[in-house]
């Protein structure tokens, strides 16, 4: 069965806390969960949902070139290791959905390390990654 499109504001209890769980493990990435519901709730981002997971989906447009990608933005599943199951066992859905919005790829960022070899298997390949430095934290050495 297909994840279907669900209302952020009827989901919104069990999904603010997989969000939480993600920011907990995560700390450093830098949304809070108000701005997840707000992106759902003024449909700049769709919530799909399964039985114990969900996958936050939103158009990004590359600033440079115009080309729209559907970015999974955040993904949570109940148990280690389930989060990229929505990714894996409904990619093709993810696709379709993608092209209903316009976009010409689907991309997928992810603060965990090992999740690369396992994109990478499924044929995806990685285009960038991201580093940052809060410089509010920088010591003179």
């Amino acid at each position: 069965m297909n994840p279907k499109l669900g209302d952020i504001r009827r989901e919104w209890g069990w999904v603010k806390k997989g969000i939480e769980e993600i920011l907990d493990k995560y700390p450093w990435v830098t949304y809070y969960p108000e701005d997840v519901y707000a992106a759902c709730v003024n449909g700049q981002a769709n919530l799909y949902i399964t039985d114990h997971a969900f996958a936050i989906c939103t158009v990004e447009i590359h600033p440079i070139t115009g080309e729209q990608s559907y970015l999974v933005w955040v993904c949570w599943a109940d148990g280690k290791g389930k989060n990229l199951n929505i990714i894996k066992n409904h990619f093709d859905f993810i696709c379709k959905e993608a092209e209903r919005y316009g976009c010409s790829r689907v991309s997928a960022k992810t603060p965990s390390k090992g999740l690369e070899r396992i994109y990478e298997r499924m044929g995806w390949r990685c285009d960038m990654r991201d580093f940052s430095i809060d410089i509010t934290e920088i010591k003179e050495v």
